[in-house]
């Protein structure tokens, strides 16, 4: 999107962040206002190469991780090496350089959660250990530092719930201390308040603790009514719990969202349809069903998304079957 050179401009050497033009590209892009934000970092950010690298990447991983697509994976890898290449040699040269730590520990996060998608467990785990510790060394240099709790904490408790040993000794247990730490990370001030949020949710989700999900989800939606990064986990929460009514509404309000986005890649699409459906099945609505299941069956997906469309489409075949199985008794 923007040439990227020797002599590369950005964040000052003692670590300064020009956090009111982050906090409004982060708040463009929890709207998924993908374009508008891409147009704001080029707008305000002419003289900061690495913060508009930085935003750059922060949105292609905001938009495959919310769609989940693969559509722009790529891009995101090879812009966040060419930015971890950046940002390595600036600490090494300022090893106390908190902007630039800050932004290494993110985009690590960020590679980590990519090759988890891909795969490659391992090297997801290796990753979320270093940007753990790059936040860390953010805490050292800056005791005052609330952002990088968010990282630190996400990953203690990602870390220890995928932990196998956890289940024999305390000592790997660090899923409360993850989550204490997001918590009180939560600052509407900070930069990246709305994620933070997002994740405690999906945190809470995991721990099937419904009620305080839904407490933070619709904090989230109080100040974000139209974001699907907190519409979608409202839908997922009243499921979970059981309130089919609230999900299906919630469902509804995505599918909507991401119709009149109008994009090309449409598994996501596809699976809120799918989802929908199951909660109308869970209502009795058979004749809704059935309708949802005719149109996931004519939705096409990218090329590289058809295997996911695919298991959707089957499921969605299974679910009409068995309702009409039910209408028949």
């Amino acid at each position: 999107m923007f040439p990227v050179a020797s002599g590369i401009t950005g964040l000052k050497t003692d670590g300064s962040l020009p956090r009111d033009q982050i906090r409004e590209c982060t708040d463009l892009i929890i709207n998924h206002k993908y374009e508008l934000a891409e147009k704001y970092i080029i707008d305000e950010l002419r003289d900061d190469d690495v913060t508009r690298l930085f935003l750059d990447v922060s949105i292609l991983h905001a938009r495959t991780g919310e769609l989940e697509t693969i559509a722009g994976i790529d891009e995101l890898t090879r812009k966040s090496a060419e930015l971890t290449d950046i940002l390595e040699n600036r600490t090494k040269e300022d090893p106390d350089d908190i902007g630039s730590l800050f932004y290494l520990g993110t985009v690590t996060g960020y590679l980590s959660i990519t090759e988890m998608k891909q795969g490659s467990i391992w090297g997801a785990y290796r990753k979320a250990v270093k940007s753990k510790g790059i936040m860390e060394k953010c805490l050292e240099a800056d005791p005052e530092f609330t952002e990088p709790y968010l990282l630190i904490g996400s990953c203690n408790y990602w870390l220890s719930a995928k932990n196998f040993f956890r289940k024999f000794t305390r000592f790997f247990d660090n899923r409360k201390k993850g989550i204490d730490q997001i918590i009180n990370s939560l600052d509407k001030g900070s930069m990246n308040y709305a994620f933070g949020l997002n994740q405690l949710i999906w945190i809470l989700l995991d721990q099937k603790n419904f009620e305080q999900a839904e407490k933070y989800v619709l904090e989230g939606l109080a100040d974000y009514p139209e974001s699907r990064f907190f519409l979608y986990p409202a839908a997922e929460t009243f499921k979970r719990s059981g309130k089919f009514r609230k999900s299906a509404d919630y469902y509804e309000k995505v599918i909507m969202s991401l119709k009149n986005d109008s994009l090309t890649d449409r598994y996501f699409y596809l699976k809120n349809k799918l989802k929908l459906a199951e909660v109308l099945y869970e209502m009795g609505e058979d004749e809704a069903v059935h309708q949802l299941c005719e149109e996931i069956n004519n939705i096409e997906v990218i090329a590289g998304e058809m295997s996911y469309g695919e298991d959707v489409v089957s499921r969605a075949e299974k679910l009409r079957k068995s309702s009409l199985k039910r209408q028949k008794k």
